[in-house]
């Protein structure tokens, strides 16, 4: 089996739940008009009528409850589907990746090999993070120039920091490491409670001298300087957006 069926990604419990609640009723419902209609001849015919209609309005409120989750559930379905084809695709191009530096490093390139145990280890995590893993090699993988969306800004590593300017906790400061995540989820390294930041949001990483930004397949991306980017090369005074929130890279 390729990783790509590999990929699998939970649906809304909750969602599940209450459709298959709604169509247990909707079924009860029906039993009982079924059996109305099997004893209707013991009663007389307006208590007959006056409970068919009772059962038969009761059943069409659960029908319409029931399609009304069932297009909760296919729109569900289609955005799980949209996102597991963009994070397959985001697993192809970080394998591309990882063969270039393999191929560069058996060119004589970098001093120690790439694996991906090491210099560039794709991570998932709850189905949509992809990024490298944390390297604490004195000697820092340096991603190669050629790849898209890299520019030639460059920054002192050990001074970078990224400070809040718009948002809630403005004015806070966060020194960066060699790999500083940025999401909804309290493991990330800044943490922003904002509806419209993902869980794994965006990760800024240490790459030779400088940053670069990524962003980790978010819904509602990763913003530098007002144009929408999947990588970018930090350089100082750049503002990267991330929900609501502006954060500002300084060195």
């Amino acid at each position: 089996m390729s990783d790509k069926e590999n990929i699998q990604f939970p649906i809304n419990q909750a969602l599940l739940e209450d459709a298959l609640k709604i169509k247990q009723e909707r079924a009860l419902m029906r039993d009982r008009i079924s059996k109305i209609e099997a004893k209707k001849n013991e009663v007389t015919p307006s208590v007959y009528q006056k409970v068919k209609q009772d059962y038969s309005t009761k059943l069409n409120e659960i029908t319409a409850a029931f399609l009304e989750k069932k297009t909760d559930i296919d729109r569900e379905l289609s955005t799980l589907y949209e996102t597991r084809s963009k994070v397959a695709e985001n697993l192809d191009q970080h394998k591309e990746i990882l063969e270039e530096l393999k191929f560069r490093f058996d060119l004589g390139e970098f001093e120690k090999p790439i694996t991906e145990e090491s210099d560039y280890m794709i991570a998932a995590e709850e189905g949509d993070y992809f990024a490298p893993e944390a390297e604490e090699s004195k000697t820092p993988h340096v991603l190669p120039e050629t790849h898209s969306d890299i520019t030639k800004k460059t920054a002192l590593t050990g001074e970078a920091r990224v400070i809040i300017i718009e948002g809630e906790h403005s004015g806070q400061e966060y020194k960066l490491k060699k790999e500083t995540t940025i999401g909804r989820a309290n493991t990330n390294t800044i943490v922003i409670k904002d509806a419209k930041v993902s869980r794994q949001h965006s990760v800024i990483k240490q790459a030779g001298n400088g940053f670069v930004v990524l962003d980790l397949n978010s819904s509602n991306g990763v913003y530098v300087n007002h144009e929408r980017i999947k990588e970018h090369a930090l350089g100082d005074g750049d503002q990267i957006q991330i929900g609501d929130h502006i954060l500002q890279f300084k060195v």
